[in-house]
């Protein structure tokens, strides 16, 4: 997701871990004005302004252009309304999960598992940036998936991923590094 790739907020207290991530609402108000801005005022000004006659091929450039601008506009706009903020808290008194999300168009919503419910954690490498980035991938036994805590580094993610496997007292399989192989 676009924009969708926000450095958590790791908080530690006596056996509880919460990950906090937000998007600003700077970040958010700024999207959708450039996205409005694109939708309307590029197409207004290359369509209507012109005050065409006929057909011509410079008519098609302004139209392709304006299409563009619209689908651009768009995604800034879906970007800056439906990205999330969420809040993942390990808590090893009570033996539960806490996980909390919204955004700009969904209301708080928020649900609580036991970590007798999680099937699997394990950390994901995207490789389809340079540097890789990291997150960690929690997978419960009803098949929910929560994605949470992406890393520039490899030692943050794998740091953050000990720290919750100890809380949970669950232990799981490594990825080779890549780099290494």
């Amino acid at each position: 997701m676009l924009w969708g790739k926000v450095m958590p907020k790791v908080q530690e207290k006596d056996g509880e871990i919460t990950f906090v991530e937000k998007i600003p609402n700077g970040l958010r108000i700024f999207l959708v004005i450039v996205g409005l801005f694109l939708m309307f005022f590029v197409s207004y000004e290359m369509l209507i302004r012109p005050n065409w006659d006929g057909f011509s091929i410079f008519l098609m450039i302004s139209i392709c252009m304006s299409v563009g601008a619209v689908l651009l506009g768009g995604l800034l706009m879906a970007a800056g309304l439906s990205a999330l903020n969420k809040t993942l808290v390990f808590t090893k008194e009570s033996g539960t999960i806490y996980y909390s999300y919204e955004s700009a168009l969904m209301s708080f919503r928020k649900k609580t598992y036991k970590f007798s419910d999680v099937a699997n954690i394990s950390m994901n490498t995207d490789w389809s940036e340079v540097p890789p980035s990291y997150s960690l991938k929690l997978i419960f036994k009803d098949g929910q998936e929560v994605e949470f805590g992406f890393f520039d580094k490899r030692d943050e993610a794998e740091q953050s991923l000990s720290k919750v496997e100890e809380i949970i007292g669950l232990k799981t399989e490594r990825q080779p590094n890549k780099a290494d192989a």
